[in-house]
């Protein structure tokens, strides 16, 4: 029963680790991407404080990734030489504006909720 217990406390450490390392492992993978959509999180707001977009309560609007290259607020389109496509969907709500950012790469692509 002894060994049992060494055995499972073994395993649940080694598996707890093996976890730990692919979750981190991860996140510094698609950190730089993360960086981008949070980049056009912060452009989109700008959008919307220099009045280059003006919506009534409930509409939405998708701003492309090439228009926010072409207006000078990012240089390019490249993460860490992986080319990326992508638009920000701008919607608002009440008194609040939502961001939700998307961008597919070739080694890359934003979750959908």
């Amino acid at each position: 029963m002894k060994k049992l217990t060494i055995f499972m406390t073994i395993f649940v450490v080694f598996l707890t680790g093996c976890l730990l390392y692919m979750g981190l492992m991860t996140e510094n993978r698609i950190k730089d991407y993360m960086a981008l959509e949070n980049d056009m999180i912060e452009i989109a707001k700008s959008y919307v404080v220099t009045d280059k977009v003006s919506l009534v309560s409930g509409e939405s609007i998708q701003i492309k990734l090439d228009k926010i290259i072409e207006d000078k607020f990012l240089e390019n389109n490249k993460v860490n030489d992986d080319t990326c496509d992508g638009f920000i969907t701008i919607k608002r709500v009440v008194d609040n504006y939502t961001y939700k950012p998307y961008i597919k790469c070739n080694n890359y692509e934003t979750l959908v909720d």
